[in-house]
């Protein structure tokens, strides 16, 4: 059948049922326009990912930077006409499968064409309108912050400042009674600009198709997929469509044990690669162990760290570090743990933080011991959920409550805020909410993994200067964040020579993390100096060779890397620090770093137990399936035992 041919047949079913079923719904519509509006975000990131990290001052990038929205305006214009031109819509319009049509064509019209000044006045509301009301805004919010009340403003700027929002609200009530309106059908359009421009909306299979399979340029296609991908994980990402989706799709009769493995859950076909060893993603061989993901399935994890790469460059690190959360997140939406009969699990406050509570029920709490829990995730994702199996195993042993920190992440915060929220709720228990909780509290033990390690050697330290020892009665670091001084020690070597670009931690996604905890922008520039040891002043190594290598990054972060708060090895003073457990992992960049902390306890006749477990990798405590796991939880009881418990 010829295009022509199934254009005709296409138009003729859709225009024969209902007399509105050919119009888009009100969701496709507000798809379509939230997808054009990540158009020139997505495209400035991708320009400063380009160009700020290796050739900041060239004068071309300078140029973008300063007339961005002349050149987006031109760009825009562009692709905007061709669209209009080729498919009868935009950009955004065809993606989503509809076409524009003159605004009073009727089922007569099987294939309706816009002419030139519709394709015109087309234009002029999707770019040129929006571009005066970005510039009008612009100049307000100017005039609004440096002119309001101010006597000395005439003529057309007090005009603008007083008419401004007026004409502003006029707006958003215009648009919400024309969506309200398409909603239930009394008109056909969802916006009054397309009665400027003569034209309505209607869904036009064929375009969306065309749009998919066949594209006049690689570019289009690159970014209508990147920018759709995009919207759709930062939405995806947030907890409440993760809960939604988790309820929707399982139920309450499909949740898994917590001692269960998921990997029964997987396609057939999936399940026979991970047996055979083999990525369920690219369907390679594995090399090595520390290629499991955080939810028990085997995959390379280059597979996931590429694409993080192409989301970075469309969108910065941010939105990198939004996919990487929503992404980790998955597995515990698809596979959550199931609450036992004999464990409450509930969420509370503790001096305002949000914290998750496992008590055990009747004969199961066997004493009034408490562990407070700080979890891992490079202070840039996590949840205290993530760790429901490894927790209620520990309660199975040993009988106490589990209290767990669900601290503010970065980079939405920045250092000392989570910190300062872990010390607060440890602080609340100890002087106040030990009797409302049941439990002794000369009896508290802090249990962290990876960053929450960190916070926990932190905060040991911190009640220690304050002479409040007795607060915390021993911890446990489960392979631990220690420094940020050595991006090259023999475990980084380890990771370069035998498992690269594999395992849950690797140095970059490391250093990203570090300098979005500290507030610093990790632009690929400052990441490359950290892993390379470059992040460091002359002054600090007491190297002054190094001087011609090192970047102005190393001014801004030493200030940090001097405070044992964030490096808590620089330490001075550690005697009559509490007995502490450290857990390292032979497959871990931060094997190095949690022995070398047990040195300098060791150094202040600090009671140490060091377990080191070399077939293990970061990230084992959330393995559903690890034998290995096991070991460590057991090693855990046996430790808190006979330094908590008895």
């Amino acid at each position: 059948m010829t295009n022509a041919a199934t254009l005709t047949v296409l138009s003729t079913n859709r225009q024969s049922s209902e007399n509105s079923s050919h119009l888009p719904s009100i969701f496709d519509y507000l798809a379509q326009d939230s997808l054009r509006a990540q158009l020139k975000p997505g495209i400035l990131a991708g320009i400063k990912g380009l160009f700020s990290n290796k050739f900041p001052t060239t004068a071309i990038f300078r140029f973008l930077e300063k007339h961005f929205d002349l050149i987006f305006l031109l760009f825009q214009s562009t692709i905007e006409f061709h669209y209009l031109q080729k498919f009868s819509g935009s950009f955004s319009e065809n993606f989503y499968g509809m076409k524009r049509v003159p605004i009073n064509s009727n089922s007569n019209n099987y294939f309706p064409l816009l002419s030139f000044g519709q394709k015109i006045r087309s234009l002029i509301t999707l770019v040129i309108l929006p571009f005066i009301a970005e510039r009008l805004t612009k100049i307000y919010e100017h005039l609004k912050i440096n002119f309001s009340g101010s006597k000395n403003i005439f003529g057309w700027r007090l005009l603008l400042l007083r008419l401004f929002p007026y004409l502003r609200t006029f707006n958003y009530f215009a648009i919400i009674l024309f969506q309200i309106g398409y909603t239930f059908s009394f008109i056909k359009f969802p916006s009054w600009l397309f009665l400027i421009s003569g034209t309505r909306l209607e869904i036009f299979l064929s375009r969306c198709l065309q749009l998919l399979f066949w594209l006049p340029s690689t570019i289009g296609r690159i970014l209508s997929l990147a920018l759709f991908l995009i919207q759709f994980l930062e939405i995806c990402y947030k907890d409440e469509f993760g809960i939604f989706l988790n309820k929707l799709i399982n139920g309450n009769n499909k949740l898994i044990n917590f001692e269960e493995f998921p990997l029964n859950k997987l396609p057939v076909n999936q399940q026979s690669l991970c047996r055979a060893g083999k990525c369920p993603i690219c369907g390679q061989i594995r090399n090595e162990e520390a290629v499991l993901s955080i939810s028990g399935y085997i995959f390379c994890y280059s597979c996931i760290y590429k694409f993080g790469d192409l989301v970075e460059l469309f969108s910065g690190p941010i939105m990198r570090n939004k996919f990487t959360r929503f992404f980790s997140s998955l597995p515990f939406y698809f596979f959550p743990v199931r609450a036992p009969n004999w464990c409450l699990i509930n969420v509370g406050y503790i001096a305002g933080i949000k914290c998750r509570f496992y008590i055990p029920k009747g004969e199961f709490k066997r004493n009034n011991a408490l562990i407070v829990f700080i979890h891992g995730g490079g202070w840039c994702m996590g949840r205290p959920r993530f760790y429901d199996g490894a927790l209620l195993l520990l309660i199975k042993k040993l009988g106490l409550t589990i209290i767990s920190i669900d601290y503010s992440l970065s980079p939405e915060v920045k250092f000392p805020v989570a910190l300062l929220e872990c010390e607060q709720v440890i602080e609340e228990i100890y002087n106040k909410k030990f009797e409302d909780l049941g439990i002794d509290k000369n009896k508290i033990a802090l249990m962290g993994d990876s960053a929450g390690g960190c916070q926990c050697a932190v905060l040991c330290q911190r009640v220690l200067r304050m002479n409040r020892k007795e607060m915390i009665k021993c911890q446990i670091l489960i392979y631990p964040v220690i420094h940020m001084l050595d991006f090259q020690s023999p475990s980084y070597q380890l990771y370069y020579r035998i498992y690269p670009r594999t395992g849950l931690l690797n140095p970059k996604m490391l250093a990203r993390w570090y300098l979005f905890y500290l507030g610093i922008e990790p632009t690929q520039k400052n990441i490359n100096l950290m892993i390379k040891n470059q992040h460091l002043s002359p002054k600090l190594l007491n190297e002054a060779k190094l001087s011609s290598i090192l970047d102005p990054l190393s001014n801004q972060i030493e200030e940090y890397l001097r405070n044992p708060d964030i490096c808590p090895i620089l330490a001075n003073n550690l005697k009559d620090h509490c007995p502490t457990m450290i857990l390292t992992a032979g497959i871990d960049v931060l094997r190095d770093e949690g022995i070398q902390y047990a040195r300098r306890l060791n150094e202040d006749e600090v009671k140490v137990e060091l377990k080191h477990y070399e077939d293990a990798y970061h990230g084992i405590f959330n393995m559903y399936c690890s034998k290995k796991r096991e070991e460590i939880i057991n090693d855990i009881s046996n430790y808190l035992k006979n330094n908590l418990i008895n």
